[in-house]
């Protein structure tokens, strides 16, 4: 097993681990507990063929937050982001990292994908979070269920997310 554990630690934070294959969870920085990652060892038995990255760690931060920080306190942090950078473009094949305000505790991924599953859940329920997990694989898969649950085109997605914080 190669686990880099020493990989999962970020000063001032919780982080942790899914070791899907053997059903453990590992945490770091003191933390005993770790909802988020428990998610996903749940959707990994649930989904075993793969889903979408940012479907997987919206939905695992949609339920277990992220960091030790529930999804509503990622999306103020987006939210601030957003209003400080009115032209930021929101896209799934350009953003990766953190929101760069100096905190290196929301990532892009975990907060718009934990905000899509939000929206689906209250318009279409959890059975359609659970088709996604199920079925999406691709960009071109995920911003069709977008426009199927949220009946958002892919053109309009980045105003859409914006509007969510405004």
């Amino acid at each position: 097993m190669d686990i880099r554990l020493y990989a999962i630690y970020i000063p001032g934070q919780t982080g942790g681990v899914a070791d899907i294959n053997n059903n453990i969870v590992y945490a770091g920085n003191n933390s005993e507990y770790y909802p988020h990652e428990l998610v996903h060892l749940y959707t990994f038995k649930m989904y075993p063929d793969g889903y979408h990255f940012w479907l997987n760690e919206g939905f695992a931060t949609y339920i277990g937050g992220s960091g030790g920080k529930s999804l509503d306190w990622h999306i103020e942090k987006f939210r601030k982001y957003v209003h400080q950078n009115p032209n930021f473009e929101i896209s799934f094949k350009t953003l990766k990292g953190y929101i760069p305000n100096g905190l290196h505790s929301t990532e892009f991924r975990y907060v718009i994908g934990g905000l899509i599953c939000k929206k689906v859940f209250e318009v279409k329920g959890m059975n359609a979070l659970f088709e996604g997990l199920k079925n999406v694989r691709t960009d071109e898969q995920l911003y069709l269920f977008i426009e199927d649950n949220l009946n958002v085109k892919k053109e309009g997605f980045s105003e859409y997310i914006k509007q969510i914080l405004e």
